[in-house]
Order: structure tokens, then sequence, then C-alpha cells
């Protein structure tokens, strides 16, 4: 896997190996129109500009226009057949876990040579080097239960004073203050949270799937695009073919994803001492938490797990 790759650098490698004129930065876009008479869509971006395809990949993060789009079309033809369109609604925005994410980046020198930040993941805080060792990618958690399922109603991504993530983890161990008093960047204070493949547009990614934080979600990514670049690059998919293929890459992912999803949730549960079946009894957890990632290791994207 690429776990230990900052994520800038490992998508540096994609980009500098597409012809010039490929990737294009800074848009976001504004909604999509299909055509009666021409089987392309039409792309209208922020920026008053438009582009044209003849698929749309919705890769536009959890709070994706085009799954919006997507699921408000869908509710207006259910509700004409008399259908229960508002659950449909439903499905657009995301809900709440109850968690809070801090996240942050530590360079690697100013820890002591033995932090186990450098060597190991410790409690609830999520660290691991990258850039070849340079850099401890620091990830943690502060969850209020009562407030799962509920909508976030603040903004999801703000900078925060390092002192109210000092305050979070007041009297933790000594490791854990360490860790969070060398921060190279203020942390991100972020917040965490259904595939559906309609004619030529597909939603993979974090516009449908809102995984818990415990997730290796990177892998799921790389594994999605493996399988929709394999798709769509077989010899018998063209326009005419384009939705055969969508479906096969909805029926080999959502299964998938749905395991991954359950397993993640467990894994935070689990994590935060509030698995119904282990508690805080650490002497079984710790075996249970390693194998929710036996998938990425003894698994391949053509296989499983099924």
């Amino acid at each position: 896997g690429c776990i230990c790759f900052h994520k800038a650098d490992f998508l540096d490698v994609f980009i500098n190996s597409l012809p010039e004129g490929i990737a294009h930065f800074n848009k976001r876009i504004s909604f999509y129109v299909r055509s009666a008479s021409d089987p392309a869509i039409t792309l209208h971006f922020m920026d008053d500009l438009s582009a044209s395809c003849d698929l749309l990949v919705g890769c536009d993060g959890i709070k994706s226009t085009v799954r919006g789009q997507i699921y408000r079309e869908q509710a207006d033809k259910v509700e004409a057949e008399g259908g229960d369109w508002r659950s449909i609604l439903d499905c657009i925005e995301p809900i709440w876990s109850g968690t809070i994410t801090y996240r942050g980046l530590r360079q690697a020198e100013k820890l002591l040579a033995r932090h186990r930040a450098l060597c190991a993941p410790m409690k609830h805080v999520v660290s691991y080097s990258i850039s070849q060792g340079s850099i401890v990618n620091v990830v943690t958690f502060a969850s209020d239960p009562e407030k799962e399922g509920t909508l976030y109603e603040e903004p999801w991504m703000t900078q925060c004073p390092q002192q109210g993530l000092l305050n979070c983890y007041a009297n933790g161990e000594p490791e854990v203050e360490e860790l969070l008093n060398v921060c190279q960047r203020p942390p991100d204070r972020t917040r965490t949270t259904c595939t559906t493949c309609p004619n030529a547009i597909a939603l993979p990614g974090d516009a449908v799937r809102f995984l818990p934080p415990q997730t290796l979600y990177s892998d799921m990514r790389c594994q999605g695009a493996f399988i929709l670049s394999s798709l769509l690059t077989h010899p018998d998919v063209d326009r005419g073919t384009l939705n055969t293929a969508l479906r096969a890459y909805e029926h080999a992912r959502v299964r998938k994803a749905t395991r991954v999803l359950q397993g993640s949730w467990d894994a935070t549960i689990m994590c935060e001492f509030n698995s119904p079946g282990y508690g805080d009894d650490c002497s079984k957890l710790a075996d249970v938490i390693r194998k929710q990632w036996d998938w990425v290791w003894e698994s391949t994207p053509e296989s499983g797990p099924g």
C-alpha cells in the first residue's frame, strides 16, 4: 500500500505522467446538463467555464455536488411515479458520526529517537511516518457517541489553535503530549460522517460512501480507480456499452465497500472502548483490531473480500 507516502507526492507521480493539458486544477463543478439529442454531458464550473464528456466520474468528495444533483433527479423521477422520494433526498447530506478529528504533520526530527510514532501507532492517536520518514502524519480523535447520526451544522474543516488540541488531550501519556506539541502547522479540525451509477455517471469514493475515520480508505480509492479504469479500457467498452461497464463496476464494488464500511465502524468504536463485545479489555482488543486490517494484505482488487 501507499500508507507511507505523502498524499501530494503520491498524486504528483500520476499527474507528471499525464500528457500536458489533461489535468486541470482549482475547478469546482456547479452542475451538469444532459441533452436529449447529444449523449455527451456538459459540466459547468464555478469559474463560469464549461466542458463536455462521455463519462462523468464524480470524485468530488463528501460534500459532492454531483451526488446532490443525481439524487435530486432520482427523487423527482420516483416522486412522479408515486414512490418514496424523501428517502432518496435523505441520502444527500452525510450524517455525523459524533467524532471530531484533529489532523496535523510533525517533523520527525523533532521527536525523540525512540518515540512510538516513528515505529507504531498508539492508543487512539493514529500516527505513522511519511515522506521517507521525515514527517509524521498524526490524526487524533475526540468522540461524543450521543451525537452519532446527527447533522453537523458547523464548518466541516477549519484551522484550530494548537492549544485547543492540547486541551482536548490534557493529562495524556507523555508521548502523546510530545507528539502534539511539535506541530509543523496548525492542525486541521475535521468531521467524519451509502455506490450509484446512473447513465454515463459514476459516483465513487467519498462522494458516495461516508466512512468512519479508522479505515485505510486510500486503499479503497486506489482499488476503485483500478477496477473502473480496467473496465473502461476493455476493448469491448465504447459509448454503446458504457453503462454496462458501469453496472459491472457497481456490482464489483458495492459488496466490498459495504463490508469495509462495517469493519471501519467496528474498529472506530473498539478504539474508543465502546464496543459492546470487548469494552476496555485490551488483551482481546489488540488482536481483534489488528485483524480488521487483514483484508488489505490478504485480498486483491479482483478478488475480495466478498
